[in-house]
This record gives C-alpha cells, structure tokens and sequence, in this order.
C-alpha cells in the first residue's frame, strides 16, 4: 500500500473517531517511514554509533514495529545535556551533536526553562513547524476552537511548546492569539479578558483557577459576565486539569460534572445547569498533559 493510501486510511479512522483503527494505521505508516529515518539518522556521530550497537546497520534491518520497538531509548535527559555541550565545544553552537541536518536548514528553536539545569533545545526545520501546525489544528478542532476565534494566550510566553511555538500553531490554524502571556500577571489578564471578550483562553489550570478567583476583587463580578469567553484550554497534567474544572464549576454551574462516554480516548462532563447557558468540559489526554476545553453547549436543558 502507498503511503498516500495508507495517510487516507488514518484520516479515515480520525473522521470516523474509530481509536483502533486509527492505531492499526498509524504503526502502518511508522513501519513504512521508519527505515528512511534510520538511512538519515545513521550517518549522525551521535545516533550513527547507538544504532549499529543495537545491530542496525541500515534502515531495511527494521521488518516489523516489534523491531523497532524492541531498540533501546538512545538518549536521556543527561545525554541531551552532555550532546549539546559537547557540540559547543565542537561547532559553537548548542544545539547538540544530535542535531541530524545542517544548521542552516533549522528555522526554529523551543526549549526547556532550564530549571534543574541547563536548558535543553528542540529544533524545528520547517517540515517540522508544518508538522506541529498540523498536529496541534486537530487538536485545537477537537477541543472546539474555530479559525477566527480570539485565543488569550496565558501561558508563559517563553520558549517551550507552550509558548511561542503554540502562538505560532494557532496563528496557522486561522485563529488570532493576543501574546499577552503569564508573566503580565492576573491584573492584566482581566484587564485584557474583559476588554478582548476572547472565545478561547490558553493557560495551565493553576493561573485559570486564579484569575477566577480574584475576577469579583478585580472587576467586580465573576468572569463569565465580565467577557463573552465560552472556552478554557490547558495544558497540564490531569490532578491540576480537574481541580480547574472545578473551579470553572464555580462560575458555571450549580450542580456536579455528570461523567458520560464521548469516545474512546476522550471524555466528556456535561454541565448540567450554568449560571449563563451551560457548558461543556473536555478534557483531552496528549503527550504533554491534558487539554480543557470548556464551551457552550447548544442545549443547555438536555
């Protein structure tokens, strides 16, 4: 099967929500891109070496996804780290030895805040950006987001994923971001809440929590008669994600989360009454944590 035929297979699977088969078709199209990358990635002084100590002397040496998932994970956090020093010894820069095309080819670079020690760097080609752009538009479509809608950006306006590279992703989805980002602090974040009447809010559950919280000191009345907002996202992991919900609860709803089956890899919390005209919680598992789309429902009774 081409890998034309094999990407409409997964698109397929993704309109018909069908998690299985998107699964099945997914490992389909790593099988057939696998050994290409391992052909580019071979050539690397860092990854060159790891590969053939597995026994990997060429990409045709990957048949199966058991093959491939059966080679170790060849770098950690401290490898990352030891790379990236010792390309800025080697070539002065930091980016690492790791890094499988010329530099000249790298159009953007996200990164870690460095807090326990020193900053590790993710670098984007721009295949690459396509690809994030891509990946994070399903995932903004999923979660209810809509190409024009203004999006308050509360996470810190750094370089990690969050940041600027999100700001990015969402300007290619069609919406428009205000970069106003966590570091303003709540004052101006409802400064700006109830001046732009955002549709989306992008920050971690935590500042959200917050920013309701001091919404009745600050503008004297809760947030959802401040802004015609109708949807929260975060990125998070799932304790902090729920206690947020809970705290939207506050501006939302008079009753408790009613937990029914949406698909199989989200769930959904129907509000059953709000204080405006209901709203719907989704929260949304992804790599880096969990996504909180809370938005209108168009019947709020049923």
């Amino acid at each position: 099967m081409t890998i034309q035929k094999l990407l409409a297979t997964r698109d397929d699977a993704i309109a018909r929500e069908d998690a299985p088969a998107y699964l099945a078709a997914l490992d389909a199209i790593r099988l057939a891109r696998i050994p290409a990358q391992i052909d580019h990635c071979i050539g690397n002084e860092f990854y060159g070496p790891k590969l053939r100590d597995a026994g990997i002397n060429r990409g045709a040496d990957i048949k199966t996804m058991e093959d491939f998932r059966r080679l170790p994970a060849f770098m950690t956090k401290a490898d990352h780290r030891a790379s990236q020093q010792a390309s800025l010894e080697k070539y002065g820069h930091s980016f690492g030895l790791h890094t499988c095309v010329p530099k000249e080819s790298i159009i953007h670079v996200a990164g870690t805040s460095g807090t326990t020690g020193m900053p590790t760097f993710y670098l984007f080609t721009r295949r690459d950006l396509d690809m994030t752009y891509e990946m994070v538009g399903r995932m903004l479509k999923k979660a209810g987001v809509r190409p024009g809608d203004t999006v308050l950006h509360l996470f810190g306006l750094s370089m990690w994923l969050g940041g600027t590279t999100f700001m990015q992703s969402l300007e290619a989805y069609g919406a428009h971001p205000i970069p106003l980002g966590a570091e303003a602090g709540v004052s101006r974040a409802l400064q700006y809440l109830a001046a732009c009447r955002p549709r989306v809010i992008a920050g971690t559950p935590s500042f959200l929590s917050y920013l309701i919280d001091r919404a009745p000191e600050e503008l004297g009345k809760l947030p959802a008669h401040s802004a015609s907002t109708s949807s929260f996202a975060a990125a998070n992991p799932a304790p902090r994600s729920r206690r947020c919900a809970r705290s939207c609860k506050r501006v939302t709803a008079r009753r408790s989360l009613t937990p029914c089956l949406a698909d199989g890899a989200t769930r959904r919390w129907n509000v059953a009454e709000s204080i405006t005209t209901g709203f719907t919680f989704w929260p949304m598992n992804t790599a880096s944590g969990t996504i909180w789309s809370i938005r209108p429902r168009a019947n709020p009774s049923s």
